[in-house]
C-alpha cells in the first residue's frame, strides 16, 4: 500500500488519474476512454506509457 502511494504521488496528475481508474477502480480501457473522451487505443497507449514512467522511479528500481 505504501508503494502504491509513493507511485501515485510521484506521477503527474494525468497518469495518476489513468492508473487509479485502471487499477484502483478496475475500469476497462474502454470505460476510461469513454469517460475521458479518448479512443480506446489512445487510452491503452497512455496507460502503458504511465506504467513505463513508474518503472523508472528510483524507488522502483530498488524493488525490481
Amino acid at each position: 500500500r505504501e508503494l502504491i502511494q509513493q507511485i501515485f504521488t510521484a506521477l503527474d496528475p494525468r497518469c495518476r488519474r489513468l492508473l487509479k481508474l485502471k487499477f484502483v477502480f478496475e475500469w476497462t480501457d474502454q470505460e476510461i476512454a469513454d469517460f475521458m473522451g479518448m479512443t480506446k487505443n489512445a487510452t491503452s497507449t497512455a496507460i502503458t506509457r504511465c506504467l513505463k514512467k513508474a518503472q523508472k522511479f528510483p524507488f522502483m528500481k530498488e524493488i525490481l
